[in-house]
C-alpha cells in the first residue's frame, strides 16, 4: 500500500472538514426552519449532541450476530474444559503448590470448574436474543432517538412514535437525515428503531 504523501493528507483531512462543515450549516437550517424562536447557541449545542449520537461507535456494545456470539461461547466452553481438565490432571501437592500470596490459581479454577456451566448457559441465552444490525443501521437508530430527544426538549411535548413524513416532526427528521446524508431512510429507520424498544 503506497504511503500517502503529506500534501495528501492535507487535501483529504480538508475535504473532510469541508464535508462535516456542510453538514453542520444543514443541521442549523434544519434546525432554524422547525425551531424558528430557539437562539443560536441552542441550535449549535443540539446539532452538536445529534452528531455526537450519530457517530458513536459504542452503539454496537448493544447489539451482536447471535450465532457468532454463541459460537465464541462453546470455544469458550471448550478451552475452560481444557483448563479445568488439566488442573484435574495435575498432582495434588502441585495444585496447592498454585496458590500464593498473590493470587489462589488452584481455588479459582476449582470455582470455575463448577460456575461455569451455569454462567455459559445464563450467557447463551443472552446471546440468543441479540439484534443482528450493522453499525450503519445501528448509527440510525440512534440518530432516530437523538432527533426525538431534541424534539421532546423543544416542543415540550413527546415525539410520534409512527411515522408520518408529512407531520412536522417527520419532516424535521427527514431534514436532519439529509443533513448528515445518513445511509437510511428516515422512515426504515423509525420502524427499526420501533422494533428495538418495542423488543
Amino acid at each position: 500500500m503506497t504511503e500517502e504523501s503529506d500534501e495528501q493528507v492535507q487535501r483529504r483531512l480538508e475535504a473532510k472538514f469541508a464535508r462535516l462543515e456542510q453538514q453542520r450549516l444543514k443541521l442549523l437550517k434544519a434546525f432554524a426552519e422547525h425551531f424558528p424562536k430557539t437562539d443560536i447557541l441552542s441550535h449549535l449545542y443540539y446539532a452538536d449532541m445529534i452528531e455526537n449520537q450519530y457517530h458513536c461507535d459504542k452503539l454496537l456494545e448493544f447489539t451482536w450476530n447471535s450465532n457468532k456470539e454463541i459460537e465464541k461461547l462453546k470455544k469458550l466452553k471448550g478451552a475452560i474444559d481444557e483448563v479445568c481438565n488439566l488442573h484435574a490432571s495435575l498432582k495434588r501437592r502441585v495444585r496447592e503448590a498454585l496458590n500464593n500470596e498473590y493470587v489462589k490459581l488452584d481455588y479459582l479454577i476449582s470455582d470455575l470448574q463448577q460456575g461455569a456451566p451455569s454462567a455459559i448457559t445464563s450467557a447463551s441465552i443472552e446471546a440468543e436474543s441479540g439484534k443482528t444490525y450493522g453499525k450503519n443501521n445501528m448509527n440510525c437508530i440512534a440518530l432516530i432517538e437523538a432527533i426525538r430527544s431534541v424534539w421532546e426538549s423543544r416542543k415540550r411535548k413527546p415525539a410520534p412514535k409512527s411515522w408520518n413524513p408529512a407531520t412536522k416532526f417527520g419532516l424535521f427528521a427527514i431534514g436532519v437525515f439529509d443533513a448528515l446524508d445518513a445511509p437510511m431512510e428516515p422512515s426504515s429507520a423509525m420502524k427499526a428503531w420501533r422494533r428495538q424498544v418495542d423488543s
